[in-house]
């Protein structure tokens, strides 16, 4: 005779809520009937509960229970009577760590989780995503320049030493009377974002999957921005499921923000000044380097990324 299924005993039955939702169940279902011995019997309890009524109790929805899925099974022999085991079931948000990336699995849509702190960069343009009034429209992403006019030697102009004695500004050689540029550099605060994922995947060669991924930025736009704006800065996997074929393991990435671009730029430096000459022609007196190699991320991986 086939072990028997009963679920929802009224031991070891609780939730945990937040702002009106469930986001943990902890329930019990208790196998009755288990013939095999030894490790085997672990076996047959969760086979039993596969069979039995794996399609109804290993997903919850409706009401407070916002799409929790069975996240864990925990088989227990009850003392005294190897034939009944409890087995303790546990819930979690379906879009929560540690659902399936797989194709095989119907989940496809994975919620990366995120971390937003400032950061200290150096820049010598102005920023390139402005949508409000701090800047002309004109101004975005463009080299920051400054000019100043030195006296052109008809005029005179004072100013005191160090040892308090009154000189005489001298014309400049190169732009005397004139606006001399010179390229500005500003130091400021931006925001840095960080995502993080992890599930889990099926496959043989799960090396080939991290490879894949570090050191990569998106090929395609992704998670609201254009290509070459996301770095996949920490890939990294453990082991699942050896029983499985392919074998099943767990991943976890994680991804930083540049709204700019991860990009490199050479610049060209006049030597009198240190800085920057301005009007530099592009491909000429600067160069973009695209020195981190590209990956479609969704693509790869056979998973729908949202947040």
């Amino acid at each position: 005779m086939a072990a028997t299924v009963v679920i929802d005993t009224v031991q070891d039955l609780g939730a945990e809520e937040v702002f009106d939702s469930v986001v943990r169940l902890r329930r019990r279902a208790i196998v009755h009937g288990v013939t095999t011995g030894g490790i085997g019997a672990i076996n047959e309890v969760l086979t039993a509960l596969d069979t039995a009524t794996y399609s109804t109790y290993s997903r919850i929805t409706g009401g407070a229970y916002n799409n929790l899925m069975l996240v864990s099974r925990t088989p227990t022999v009850r003392p005294g009577d190897p034939t009944v085991w409890d087995v303790e079931l546990v819930y979690e948000p379906l879009d929560s760590e540690g659902q399936s990336f797989h194709t095989t699995n119907p989940i496809q849509k994975i919620i990366l989780e995120s971390q937003t702190t400032l950061k200290q960069i150096t820049t010598n343009k102005y920023p390139s995503n402005v949508t409000d009034s701090r800047i002309d429209s004109d101004l975005a992403g463009t080299q920051i320049m400054l000019y100043h006019t030195y006296p052109d030697g008809t005029d005179t102009y004072t100013y005191t030493d160090k040892n308090g004695n009154t000189q005489n500004y001298m014309k400049h050689p190169r732009f005397p009377g004139i606006p001399a540029p010179q390229s500005g550099e500003i130091s400021v605060t931006d925001t840095q974002e960080l995502l993080t994922c992890s599930g889990i995947i099926a496959t043989d060669s799960p090396w080939l999957k991290t490879a894949g991924m570090a050191n990569h930025v998106n090929a395609v736009y992704w998670m609201g921005y254009s290509a070459r704006k996301w770095h996949c800065t920490a890939a990294n996997y453990k082991l699942h499921d050896y029983s499985t074929s392919p074998k099943t393991f767990m991943f976890h990435f994680e991804f930083i923000l540049n709204k700019d671009t991860w990009d490199e730029t050479a610049v060209f430096i006049d030597e009198s000044t240190g800085q920057p000459p301005p009007n530099m022609v592009e491909n000429e007196g600067y160069k973009t380097i695209k020195w981190l190699p590209e990956r479609d991320f969704n693509s790869f991986l056979g998973v729908t990324f949202w947040g």
